[in-house]
């Protein structure tokens, strides 16, 4: 359930990547990949992976306090 979700995201950290310096560093590398690629393909993918990241992150908050024992 909710326990185990928990165990996998903390154990894998990708929820590391939404903050400021982490994000920052993966665009610059996106970046050395754009210019060497010759296009902006690169940055779109990991733009489009950070906010995949940060929306499921905010659903998976969501979930985490609806089900909350301090709510009932």
């Amino acid at each position: 359930g909710l326990a185990s979700a928990r165990r996998l995201a903390s154990a894998l950290k990708l929820h590391r990547i939404t903050n400021g310096i982490e994000a920052s560093l993966v665009l610059l590398c996106t970046a050395v990949a754009d210019a060497a690629v010759g296009g902006p393909a690169p940055t779109r993918v990991a733009v489009a992976a950070i906010a995949g990241v940060t929306w499921a992150m905010v659903v998976a908050h969501v979930g985490s306090i609806l089900s909350s024992s301090r709510l009932r």
